[in-house]
């Protein structure tokens, strides 16, 4: 019991961990032609 809710923890921070990630590249992606454009 105490297995499944510890495994249903580290899937749900993994899930968090890939939406920032996520987050962070579409930032970059979306910076990095406007840092190009004005260099």
């Amino acid at each position: 019991m105490v297995e499944r809710q510890r495994i249903k923890l580290i899937k749900s921070l993994e899930r968090e961990k890939n939406k920032s990630t996520d987050f962070l590249k579409s930032l970059v992606i979306y910076r990095l032609p406007k840092i190009r454009s004005s260099a």
